[in-house]
């Protein structure tokens, strides 16, 4: 047996209702609590009161004491024989409630059935099986088998392995003709999901993909309105090129479809009569969203004096994240560029324009012995009052830069993902709600404040000045906004 095996046994409360050969004695139990349990399996959650119940049933081979120190249980001592195997002793005379007694393969059994049954990760609407993560020093550890198969990665195993991730690539192209609703569909699939750009020239729809490569052919359906999909590799541009005739009065719509990150992706052409010539407003905010990035204060404004300016480091944050996704083919504004005073006005016109709408701070209060990265999100005005605000006036000529208002929930759920985020990168971090914003309410869609510290916090201050814990940062909330405005199946 491995360490990894026997750990997994030893850590998780092993599936073993075992006890010693005790007199039995009826007793009343009478238990009350603000939520049930969840299951009686202890390898399928980490719920806490569902973990406080079962734990009067079920023994691991170690537990914790009450001074959280760990201490035997079912196994009475271990040595380690190596650097990666560990022996266990077991208790002696312990049975099931069914006078069955405790053996070695009990715990074998056990630690397969948690690590490769119950354990997996969930990507979008798929869930990957896997084996258990390992958790070590704060941090949550996957088998990289099971991180390759989330991510569509290739990983060789062993000494000496690889972990690759392959290059962008247009795997398929299948078409359907819709005789009743008076269009035909081509479907293009990718490996995974990946930006574009459309066009419609003279009688030509034309799809460009950077960064794809896929097989250069004529593909020949049997629409009416689609009769051939031609695709080509554009070397001197590191692109793929799709493209289609479409005869006199027929228009197109145009969508991806992801399975979630790191799953296959498809882009949807919709062909017909019935379609208009071009993408809806909605559509094209949909496929192409407006990122807009507020580095706070500039110019006379300083904002924080900490180790180093707040105007100064919120700049290069955003700058960073704004570089990463822009190089993934994302549109990002920003409300300023350079050390220059901005006014509100001009931050809520922009806020007006965006689907998502990111403020960078630094957190200050005289006093305070608070640290970490705070979100704050508007929780004050309902998205139906904004609309109100739009018919009145009150937000001058930006009506024609709002495609929808979204419900506050989406600005909560962004956050939640963040945070998750930041979390497992290290960070702590806290949410928090702003019922006065006075930018943040103008972002229609979703808008939130990142605050990256606290400067008078010595840890907070140390870190502040990492130039590499900061890139760390930037590239975790860059990402976050990537798999957040990235759509979903049906979505």
């Amino acid at each position: 047996m491995n360490l990894k095996t026997l750990w997994a046994a030893a850590a998780i409360s092993t599936a073993l209702a075992a006890v010693t050969a005790l007199p039995a004695q009826a007793q009343t139990l009478r238990w009350a609590a603000q939520n049930d349990i969840l299951t009686m399996d202890p390898h399928s959650q980490n719920h806490a009161t569902t973990n406080a119940i079962l734990m009067h049933a079920y023994e691991g081979l170690t537990r914790y004491s009450a001074t959280y120190q760990v201490e035997p249980a079912l196994a009475t001592k271990w040595t380690f024989i190596s650097p990666t195997q560990v022996r266990f002793d077991l208790r002696k005379g312990v049975k099931f409630h069914d006078g069955t007694p405790f053996t070695a393969d009990d715990v074998v059994f056990n630690a397969q059935y948690a690590s490769e049954v119950n354990y997996g990760v969930q990507i979008g609407g798929r869930r990957i099986p896997g084996r258990a993560a390992t958790f070590l020093r704060n941090g949550v550890y996957l088998p990289l088998s099971t991180v390759a198969e989330a991510f569509g990665a290739e990983y060789t195993p062993g000494v000496g392995g690889s972990f690759t991730q392959p290059a962008p690539r247009l795997t398929s192209v299948a078409s359907e003709s819709k005789p009743g609703e008076r269009y035909d569909r081509v479907v293009l699939e990718l490996n995974r999901p990946m930006p574009y750009t459309s066009s419609f020239k003279q009688g030509k729809l034309t799809l460009e993909l950077p960064g794809v490569v896929g097989a250069a052919a004529n593909y020949t359906t049997r629409g009416a309105y689609a009769k051939l999909v031609t695709v080509e590799n554009v070397e001197a541009k590191k692109l793929l090129k799709v493209s289609l005739e479409l005869p006199s009065g027929v228009g197109y719509r145009i969508y991806p479809v992801s399975s979630g990150l790191g799953g296959r992706s498809r882009i949807v052409l919709d062909v017909g009569a019935s379609l208009s010539r071009s993408e809806s407003v909605l559509a094209v905010r949909k496929r192409r969203p407006v990122i807009v990035l507020d580095p706070g204060h500039g110019g006379a404004d300083v904002g924080v004096k900490g180790p180093r300016p707040e105007k100064t480091l919120t700049l290069e944050v955003a700058q960073q994240v704004g570089k990463l996704l822009t190089a993934r083919g994302w549109q990002v504004l920003f409300t300023r560029t350079r050390d220059q005073k901005v006014s509100n006005t001009s931050r809520a016109a922009l806020a007006r324009r965006s689907d998502l709408f990111l403020s960078f701070h630094l957190s200050a209060f005289p006093g305070a012995s608070r640290s970490g990265v705070s979100l704050y999100r508007f929780d004050g005005e309902s998205g139906l009052a904004l609309s109100d605000r739009l018919r009145l006036g009150g937000l001058a000529g930006d009506v024609r830069f709002m495609g929808a208002v979204s419900p506050l929930t989406r600005s909560q759920s962004f956050s939640s993902a963040l945070s998750g985020s930041l979390v497992a990168g290290g960070f702590k971090v806290w949410q928090e709600r702003a019922p006065r914003a006075l930018i943040l309410r103008d972002a229609p869609q979703v808008g939130l404040q990142l605050e990256l510290g606290w400067p008078q916090n010595s840890q907070d201050a140390l870190w502040l000045r990492d130039a590499t814990k900061l890139k760390k940062f930037s590239s975790i909330v860059a990402a976050s906004i990537a798999t957040f405005l990235t759509p979903k199946d049906g979505s």
